[in-house]
């Protein structure tokens, strides 16, 4: 079965350059074209000004990268595909079939995935200057602002429906109460700890007594999750406190980053050739 939330993620990360309906910008003398907005904006559902500022971010994270002599490899490239193709529990060349099959380009594919070797070297390389050690004042400053984070539920009850029809699946969401041919249901508890991050996100954000959106799982089977209780467990600081290091230092590195590009992009000739829309 393929994660396909894994998959999208990766798809929907970074957009195939094409040089389509003319160039809307140039950042340092590299074009974005029209077509590549309009497409992000599309694939990420997100508005053109988003679009626009993700575009210029990679565009700079590309140029930065060059500078410092990164790049990826066919032999990196194969090992990550390898990577994929392992956690989802299928070889490489059954892998390759399946993203053919579920009608994505594997060009694109290696080609997101260079990029994405890539950005991660060069964050490495960015924040391989070391960050001063948090003290018990900051560690409890930060455990006080993310107090609501760090308590957020750990399992969810749910009633899950499975299908592989689609517009059956929908016909069910629509008629709980009636049985659906092909559409099986049962209830279960999803510890949010063992779910890719993105189905825990989907699960947090759905309330009470409501569908999650229907979600394709691989294999041509589809499946939507209705929320029945959110088990809430309270973690105290100094339960939490050996873990509270490294998540203070992921936001450190996080804000080092956003700092380092803001520099880049306030820096950056960027010059706009036509306003998209």
């Amino acid at each position: 079965m393929l994660k396909m939330l894994l998959i999208l993620s990766i798809f929907t990360t970074f957009s195939f350059a094409r040089v389509v309906g003319g160039i809307a910008m140039l950042v340092n003398g590299d074009p974005i074209t029209t077509y590549e907005l309009k497409s992000f904006a599309r694939k990420n559902g997100i508005s053109m000004n988003d679009a626009v500022n993700s575009l210029i971010q990679q565009k700079l994270e590309l140029q930065e990268a060059a500078k410092l002599g990164i790049s990826a490899n066919s032999l990196e490239i194969d090992n990550e595909m390898l990577k994929l193709a392992k956690k989802n529990g299928l070889s490489l060349d059954a892998f390759k079939k399946e993203v053919a099959r579920e009608g994505k380009s594997l060009s694109e594919l290696q080609e997101n995935i260079r990029k994405k070797i890539i950005k991660d070297k060069l964050y490495q390389a960015i924040l391989s200057s070391s960050l001063e050690k948090p003290t018990e004042d900051d560690l409890k400053r930060f455990y006080d602002l993310h107090s609501k984070e760090l308590n957020a539920p750990t399992k969810v009850d749910v009633i899950q429906y499975v299908s592989l029809d689609k517009e059956r699946l929908k016909t069910k969401l629509r008629t709980p109460a009636f049985p659906i041919d092909q559409v099986s249901e049962g209830r279960t508890s999803v510890p949010l700890n063992a779910v890719p991050p993105q189905l825990a996100e989907v699960l947090l954000k759905t309330k009470k007594g409501h569908y999650t959106p229907i979600l394709n799982i691989g294999q041509g089977r589809y499946v939507a999750f209705m929320v029945l209780k959110k088990h809430q467990k309270h973690i105290t600081y100094e339960s939490i406190k050996p873990k509270l290091f490294g998540a203070y230092v992921n936001e450190r590195q996080q804000a080092k980053l956003i700092e380092f590009f803001e520099k880049k992009k306030s820096e950056a000739n960027i010059k706009v050739i036509r306003k998209p829309n």
